[in-house]
């Protein structure tokens, strides 16, 4: 059967779709065979299709529409079940024993440890998921992964990576920050598990002894041949630019770059994990926590750069609102990040303009 290829604005109802029509994330909207209506504009239209393939108007009525497809999947079941998911979590497993034997041998000092070696696990991570937005789609995925330093790094290192590519890094440059965001809390290896994983709130003695961890990391590897500035990444990720951090109490450009990455990545992979005391933060109740107190401890050119991809990289996923209605995020508002546009059941919400309703959690 001849067809041709429209815009969607040219279709007409009775017309019929001669090829499938899939939306961003792979979900079959339109099954080919299915006769043009309103209702398949409107679907069109709302999804942002700009193209559609339509069999000649003669041929169309011949051909009986088929019945609609409808994916009961979930943005995150459909990643889950991928076979791309299934490597990436095993090789994550695999990794975070990996990085624990080694860099518990090197701070022990039980063993020879080329720290630079240490980045094959990020990288073999990085190969398994083709894009950068898919990095996230995989460590969202990752549930009940036991919190632990290792697990923690391994992440940060990843989220390094891709800040790395989103703000223009040079490959080398990018391969330096992600093994700045590996080793950036090893000083934490030096601190009681204890009182790393105690759920309940720290006495004031106890939290000046986690806040010495930048100190005890850079002492660990102040005198090994890696770049400066992931020895001063390690040093300096909790510092603020606003001067509220530690263990300094540093501000602005005394603060390195590496640093100020490494800062955001780790504190938006620190919230968005389940911890002893909490559970996991909703990811956009993290951006709303960025947007209200971040612009004056972070650098504002990074943490906008990061906000507006981070958003981008949960278009489509499926969430629940504080009200108990559920729907899918299919649009950002760019001056409210945290507020995006959800389709719901009985149309669509934009949250930007519901003052008093959120995403709850992802699903």
């Amino acid at each position: 059967m001849k067809s041709r290829t429209i815009f969607t604005f040219q279709a007409k109802d009775g017309m019929c779709i001669s090829k499938d029509v899939f939306n961003s994330s792979g979900q079959l909207l339109v099954a080919e065979g299915t006769e043009i209506n309103g209702k398949v504009k409107e679907m069109l239209s709302f999804y942002s299709i700009m193209k559609i393939t339509v069999y000649d108007k003669e041929i169309a009525a011949k051909v009986q529409p088929a019945p609609p497809v409808i994916d009961t999947n979930t943005y995150s079941q459909r990643i889950k079940n991928s076979e791309k998911f299934q490597e990436f979590k095993k090789t994550f497993s695999a990794n975070v024993k990996q990085f624990q034997t080694s860099i518990t041998s090197f701070v022990n000092k039980v063993g020879d440890v080329d720290l630079k070696e240490l980045n094959k696990e990020p990288y073999s991570m990085l190969r398994i998921s083709d894009t950068t937005i898919s990095v996230f789609d995989m460590l969202h995925n990752i549930e009940d992964y036991d919190d632990s330093t290792y697990s923690h790094s391994l992440n940060v290192a990843l989220i390094c990576n891709v800040i790395g590519h989103w703000i223009g890094y040079k490959e080398d440059d990018i391969e330096m920050l992600t093994l700045a965001g590996l080793l950036h809390d090893i000083g934490k290896l030096m601190v009681p598990e204890d009182i790393l994983r105690k759920p309940e709130k720290l006495t004031d003695e106890e939290f000046q002894l986690v806040k010495l961890h930048p100190i005890m990391g850079y002492d660990l590897v102040k005198d090994e041949d890696i770049d400066p500035r992931i020895k001063d990444a390690i040093l300096k990720h909790h510092e603020r630019c606003d001067g509220t951090g530690y263990p300094s109490m540093l501000k602005g450009d005394t603060i390195g770059e590496f640093a100020k990455i490494v800062a955001i990545a780790d504190i938006y992979d620190a919230m968005t994990s389940r911890r002893a005391y909490r559970d996991a933060l909703c990811p956009f109740e993290v951006i709303r926590l960025f947007e209200d107190e971040g612009f004056q401890k972070y650098d504002t050119k990074i943490l906008i750069n990061f906000l507006e991809r981070i958003g981008q990289a949960y278009i489509n996923n499926n969430v629940q609102l504080s009200d108990g209605r559920r729907g899918e995020i299919i649009l950002l508002n760019k001056n409210a990040l945290s507020k995006p546009v959800i389709k719901v059941a009985d149309g669509v919400v934009d949250l930007s303009k519901q003052h008093d309703l959120v995403i709850q959690k992802m699903l």
